[in-house]
């Protein structure tokens, strides 16, 4: 997903602009510099088609903390995100950045952790604080966690809910076997665990569809918001 960072703060045009290319099931980057459309046609290309290059060229990831603050999408985004930003870069200056949007408006701030591509939202910049200590500890703040990147959402239910009752707060506990539909709306989700989480969990995960409201602070027209219910068949 191509997506544009800046630094917190107003730019200050002396530093080169750069790309970066995220593999976040792999966990590894490969970056460059962007000083003409031709770079960027090259990053293109490089993602696109030589696949066999990028990956011969990837390293293992550093971490990035994306804070969305895309205020043309939504303004609570940039509200909300910009305070939570400046937070985070105070602690981590070098992996904190202000992103394009990240989806999920209605749960603004939104925080995106790469590279492995967890979802964190509805967070105050003294939440995020704590919410990312941890997740850079390996512990998953589940009060605010929205999934992860790699996952469809009803894998990320079905985890989010074997977490929950595992006790385990580590994402790296647990991982998606297979996932297939069963009907309408319905999904079955195997999971694989270590430690805490259970080495073989089966989850049914059922779509439903909200009542319409308004869901974002820029919205004008009432819209129907889906929720992935998920229940633990078999262990």
């Amino acid at each position: 997903r191509p997506m544009l960072v800046r630094r917190p703060g107003r730019a200050t045009g002396t530093s080169p602009r750069r790309w970066w290319f995220v593999d976040s099931l792999a966990r590894t980057s490969v970056t460059g510099t962007w000083e003409s459309d031709d770079d960027v046609a090259a990053v293109l290309d490089l993602v696109d088609v030589r696949r066999l290059d990028a990956a011969a060229r990837m390293v293992p990831a550093e971490p990035m903390i994306l804070v969305c603050t895309h205020a043309k999408h939504d303004v609570c985004c940039a509200v909300r995100g910009r305070p939570i930003a400046a937070t985070l870069s105070t602690r981590w200056p070098e992996s904190v950045w202000e992103a394009s949007h990240l989806g999920g408006d209605r749960f603004a701030g939104n925080v995106t952790m790469l590279p492995d591509s967890t979802f964190y939202g509805r967070l105050e910049p003294a939440t995020a604080e704590h919410v990312v200590a941890d997740h850079l500890a390996g512990v998953t703040t589940l009060e605010h966690y929205r999934g992860a990147g790699v996952h469809t959402p009803a894998e990320q239910a079905a985890v989010a809910e074997v977490l929950r009752r595992s006790g385990s707060p580590r994402h790296d506990d647990i991982s998606v076997a297979g996932a297939q539909p069963i009907g309408r709306d319905v999904w079955e989700v195997v999971l694989v665990g270590r430690g805490e989480v259970p080495a073989h969990t089966v989850v049914t995960v059922r779509r439903h569809w909200r009542e319409p409201h308004l869901l974002t602070c820029s919205g004008l027209q009432l819209k129907r918001a889906a929720e992935f219910e998920a229940q633990v068949v078999a262990v």
